[in-house]
Order: C-alpha cells, then structure tokens, then sequence
C-alpha cells in the first residue's frame, strides 16, 4: 500500500490565515480592554466612603444597591464604572477591527491529506467507499486466512513430533527385546555345552 502515489483529487487544498505583527498587537490590546470592561462592570464601588472612613455598600454596576438610601447614595457611582465598562468594552471591539483592517492577514495555501470526518465520509462517492470496504475486507479474510494456515502447520509439526517420539520409543523397546532374545539363547547355548561335557 505505500508503494501506491496519491492521485491528486486524494489531496486537500486549504488556505490557512495568519494575523500579522500589527493585528496581534491591536488584538491583544482589544483583550486587555475586554478585561478591563469586566472589571469595571462587576467589581463593587469603593470610591464611596462613610463619615468614619469606610467604604460604603454600593455594589457594583451589575449589582447596584438596592436600598433606597443606598441607591441615592451610590447612583452615580454605578452609573460612572458601568459607562467606563461600556466604553471598554466598545474601545475593545473598534480597537481589533481597526487593526485588523490596516494590518491584515496573511494568506497562504496549503496541501495535504484530507482529514475524514463523518461528514466527508457521506460526501465520499459510493464507488470509493464500495472500493475501501472491499478492500478492507480483503486484507481481513487473508489475515484470518493466514492465521489458520499457521494453526494447520504448528498442529502438523506436533503431530509429526509426537509420530517421531513414538517411533523411536519403538525402536528402543525392540532392541531391547533383541537383547533379551541373544542373551537368553547365548545363555541357552552354554548351558547346552555344559551339559554335553558333562555326560562326555
């Protein structure tokens, strides 16, 4: 499968977009402006103070007080860090689209393997999809293929070993009874000569 090249239409062309030095710049300010919005907004007041030096229970733009003594209080307060935070918060939104006009992005074209998703995968002509499932399937049966060959060969190889083991076992109990047979009949034969000098 490595050996075969990749047709053209099996490749990917996409452009990928980079922001330059000055967009990441004026991004990065508009981050920090976002940020500082947030604070403005749910951080609570403490411009206000109490006659004994403390700082009294404004809240904060998102959550003023609600007492009505605290409301005349703190009012403007509020109303003060919730403007700042909306002033923030739009600085912020001017700040990257003006930086992204005048700087700009970098274009550039790349070319790669396609990433299948599900969604590619129902786009994939069905010609292509019936060629890989074939395939597939293919590579399957010969793998399961090959594992029973193996399983026939390792199975014969111990048929032949247990034939072999047996086959010499019976090699050895006859020569042991070959033995038995020349000692008994070399016993039989002295014994025959014995009893022949004896009666000479």
């Amino acid at each position: 499968m490595s050996n075969i090249r990749r047709m053209p239409e099996d490749l990917e062309t996409r452009t990928v977009l980079t922001p330059r030095t000055g967009t990441k710049i004026c991004i990065l300010i508009g981050l920090a402006l976002i940020i500082a919005a947030v604070y403005f907004y749910f951080v609570p007041v403490t411009s206000v103070r109490t006659t004994s030096g403390s700082v009294f229970g404004c809240g904060s733009a998102a959550h003023p007080a609600s007492s009505t003594f605290a409301h005349n209080t703190c009012w403007r307060a509020t109303d003060v860090e919730k403007y700042r935070a909306f002033a923030a918060g739009a600085l912020a939104i001017v700040t990257i689209i003006i930086g992204a006009v005048m700087f700009g992005v970098d274009r550039r074209t790349e070319t790669g393997r396609p990433r299948h998703t599900m969604d590619s995968y129902d786009d994939e002509p069905r010609n292509r999809r019936d060629d890989r499932r074939a395939h597939d399937d293919h590579e399957r049966d010969d793998r399961e293929r090959n594992d029973r060959q193996d399983n026939r060969d390792r199975d014969n190889r111990q048929d032949n070993r247990e034939r072999d083991n047996r086959r010499d076992a019976g090699d050895r109990d006859n020569h042991d009874d070959q033995d038995a047979e020349e000692h008994d009949a070399s016993r039989r034969s002295r014994r025959r000569r014995e009893w022949d000098d004896d009666r000479a």
